[in-house]
């Protein structure tokens, strides 16, 4: 910029701090497919789930 001495060196300057805070502050990680550990509640439910399933055997679907 010193050696050039351009016209529009404020915008130039604008335009470096600009993408500079944008780079700072973007995330690099697409938050759609972001995992998250689940919590030790939630892992509990799930395995509970189980326990209040019901499940029809072939003999017991006949009967009905």
């Amino acid at each position: 910029m010193l050696d050039e001495r351009p016209d529009n060196a404020a915008d130039i300057i604008e335009d470096i701090s600009r993408e500079a805070k944008q780079t700072k502050f973007t995330s690099h990680v697409d938050t759609i497919l972001d995992k998250f550990d689940q919590s030790a509640e939630v892992a509990l439910a799930e395995i509970q789930m189980k326990l209040f399933t019901v499940r029809k055997n072939a003999d017991e679907s006949s009967v009905l």
